[in-house]
Parts: C-alpha cells; structure tokens; sequence
C-alpha cells in the first residue's frame, strides 16, 4: 500500500491505529509497576487494583515472620483504606493520598477508550478534532502520570531504596503511544489541528507544567504523601546551644525557601541552629540539594520501627 493511500484514510480507522489502541487497552490488565522489599515476590500495581505481597512480624524476643498476600481493589487501592490498614509506610505518618494518581490513570485509560469507541460508532456525537485531541493526549498523560507514580512510590521510603520498577503494562504502554504518534503524523487530521500557533502550545504547556508542579506539591501535603526533612546550619557540638537571635535570618530564609515548594515547618530549635520540614515527596530531592546549595546540612532522618503491622 503507497504512502499516498495511507494518507487519505481517517486517522482512527487505520490498521497501525486500531492495533496501537488494542495494545493500549490491554496494558489496563497487565501491572504498570512493581516494588520488591522484605518479600521475595513483588507487589504489582495496576491502575485500579494491587497484589500486595508483605510480612508482618510479631513478638520482640522471638520474632514471628508471616507472609501475607492480599488484593485491594479501586477505592480501597485508591484512598485511605489500603495505606492505613497495613501500615504501608515509613515513618511517623501513613499517607493516603499515594495511590490517588493510580486513579488518575485509570481515568485517562478509560478515556481514551470511550472517546474511541464513540468515534468509530458514532463520528458525529463528538467534533472530530476533539476526539483526536483526547486520543493522543490522554495515553501521554496517563504515561506521565505511571513516571509520577513510580518516583513517589521509589521516594516515599526513609533510610534505605525499596526496588521500585516500571513493569511490562508501562513499556507495552509506551509502545502504543509511540505507534499513536507514528500513525497521528501520517493522518490527514493533523492538518487542521496545526490550526495552533507552536508558540502557544509551547507556552500552554509551560504554564499548565508550573501551576500543576504546585497543584502537586500542595494535593501531596494534604494528603500526607510527605517526608520529614532536618535542615540544621554547620556549626561544632561543642559550640551549642548558641544565641536563638543569631539563627532567626537563617531559619527566614529556610521558610521562604519551603513556602516555594509547599513545605512545613514541623519542629524548630533555635538554641542549636535545627529545624524539621514537612515536605511533599515529589519535591523532596529537589528541596534537599536546594539546601545543601545554600550552606545548610539537609538530610532526611532516621526510623527503625518493628510492630505487628506490615514493614514495607
């Protein structure tokens, strides 16, 4: 078939095009990551539903090692109830906004499968532009939105990096959306929509990037998917405590620096030059070499807890 033919066919009816969204649809049932920790077989992670593999340990003397393996589905996975129940954390808080871009995922996933369907079925139900809008853009997020949750699953953990992964529902994802694209660039329906100025599409994207990136940060502290972090000035034991008066431009500055990225002042102790921050996981890395820039000693604490409840 000529390149010439190809291109007069509607973009949604293409062969490449009905094959990349069958791969698409079925990465809906294949895990998007997976996390090894204490247990030797991985937890898998689908849009809307985990296979949670964990060990409890009991006792203090004699220690009890249980292995559990239980299943979560959509609003157990996606809110409070999975993160709570199982103590699937670190530190001092359980979070229960970390699976809530699973959710997000989901949506775009079934998105793009509704606003195909309707367009293969029903063509004059929607403007045509709009659906082939929806139809690449959508998986693109939804790709995003898998890096995201796979950064704050990686980063949330104190002390030590769990083996956290994109697993084959992601790469087979990726493939799609690389075969979408492929086929979007051959399609006579590209051409009406490069109606956009780039420049404006540019700075769109620009905007919506630097207001999601505080959107983000402030969901994430109201949903407790936060680490503490200890800022503390370089000074010698032996010269502590100090004058508190000598560490007010110092703390200042630490607080105009966390009010940029959404974080709390947790606990603060001028008589030796230390403060605690509460600070929304995705900016976490970044704040911390922030702080080193500036002169300070910014490190994350320390937890060691051992309980009935499951160690992640």
């Amino acid at each position: 078939m000529s390149s010439d033919s190809m291109e007069k066919k509607p973009f949604l009816r293409k062969r490449l095009t009905a094959l990349a969204l069958i791969l698409f649809a079925s990465t809906i049932f294949i895990p998007w990551v997976a996390e090894r920790n204490l247990t030797l077989t991985p937890s898998y992670f689908w849009s809307f539903m985990v296979h949670f593999n964990w060990l409890e340990i009991r006792g203090w003397y004699i220690l009890q090692f249980i292995f559990h393996d239980d299943w979560f589905f959509f609003q157990d996975f996606w809110f409070k109830t999975f993160g709570s129940s199982y103590r699937y954390l670190t530190g001092p808080s359980n979070p229960y906004g970390l699976y809530l871009g699973w959710l997000l995922i989901f949506a775009c996933q079934i998105s793009t499968l509704v606003l195909w369907l309707v367009h293969l079925f029903k063509p004059a139900f929607l403007k045509k532009d709009l659906c082939i809008f929806g139809v690449i853009v959508l998986p693109l997020v939804s790709l995003f939105l898998g890096v995201y949750q796979c950064y704050v699953q990686w980063e949330i953990y104190y002390s030590y990096q769990p083996q956290v992964f994109p697993y084959f529902g992601f790469w087979l994802a990726v493939v799609s959306v690389a075969l979408l694209l492929v086929s979007f660039r051959r399609a006579p329906e590209r051409v009406s929509l490069k109606r956009l100025k780039t420049r404006k599409v540019a700075l769109g994207v620009f905007l919506v990037c630097v207001l999601g990136f505080f959107v983000v940060n402030e969901l994430e502290f109201q949903t407790k998917v936060t680490k503490l972090m200890v800022i503390r000035k370089p000074v010698k034991t032996e010269d502590l405590p100090r004058d508190p008066k000598l560490w007010e431009g110092d703390f200042n500055r630490i607080v105009a620096v966390a009010n940029v990225f959404r974080a709390r002042v947790s606990d603060n102790n001028p008589k030796y030059y230390r403060c605690e921050l509460e600070v929304p996981v995705i900016s976490y890395t970044i704040l911390m070499v922030t702080y080193n820039s500036m002169g300070y000693h910014a490190y994350e604490p320390t937890f060691f807890r051992i309980s009935k409840y499951a160690l992640p």
